[in-house]
């Protein structure tokens, strides 16, 4: 099962309704990000500041330069950082790749701190390569996040299924996109078949996983509708 095209119309409970010849189906969206305490410093708030350094500096890039390159960051754990200098830091890796982009195909270069005078300080290596087809940022350093489970998605799937009968107010057909944002997360659940092909109780006429970082759609091969 795939998105259909159509006429996107913004709404609210649910966020958005796709509406076409064929169908009106209301689409409600669920952001997760597990979290691990409220320390701005602690591994998972890092690499969550992390992503969002990624995808400012990818956007930079993106803005300055039409070339495709696969970037791959390894942050330093142990630096401290302040949010205010997520600006800074996006646009000193954005000049790292920019100024570091391979002048031929299918070569890597391999950047770091002793060869930049304005390296990212929070940043121990950057890999840039322009062996792909497309833009893809990525984080290296990541190894510190718990794995999650099917507990974590039965619960965050019930918190939205409470809310059905207020969704089909608008819609009959309600399906449901949780969106992951970042591969801290993506590299311990996205390809464990049983969080996709799991019984979730619940009323949702479908259940997609979305991963923001690669655009890719991930549908629940599996989802088990209560019959009450």
């Amino acid at each position: 099962m795939n998105f259909p095209s159509g006429q996107v119309i913004f709404s609210e409970d649910p966020d958005f309704i796709i509406t076409n010849d064929n169908a009106l189906i209301g689409v409600e969206v669920m952001r997760l990000f597990p979290e691990e305490g409220n320390s701005r410093n602690n591994s998972q708030s890092k690499d969550a500041f992390y992503d969002l350094i990624l995808l400012k500096a990818k956007e930079r890039f993106e803005k300055s330069c039409q070339q495709i390159c696969f970037v791959q960051v390894t942050f330093d754990h142990r630096v401290k950082f302040k949010k205010s200098e997520l600006e800074t830091l996006s646009s000193e890796l954005a000049n790292v790749v920019l100024e570091n982009f391979p002048n031929c195909e299918d070569k890597t270069i391999i950047v770091t701190k002793s060869d930049c005078l304005n390296f990212p300080r929070i940043i121990r290596r950057v890999v840039v390569s322009s062996l792909c087809s497309k833009n893809i940022w990525k984080n290296s350093s990541y190894g510190h996040i718990k794995s999650v489970g099917l507990d974590y998605f039965k619960q965050n799937i019930e918190l939205k299924n409470r809310l059905i009968d207020k969704y089909h107010e608008k819609c009959n057909t309600i399906w449901l996109l949780l969106v992951i944002v970042g591969d801290h997360v993506s590299n311990t659940i996205y390809f464990k078949k049983e969080i996709v092909s799991a019984a979730y109780d619940h009323k949702f006429d479908a259940i997609f996983l979305l991963d923001s970082s690669l655009n890719l759609l991930y549908p629940f091969i599996s989802t088990t509708r209560p019959s009450n």
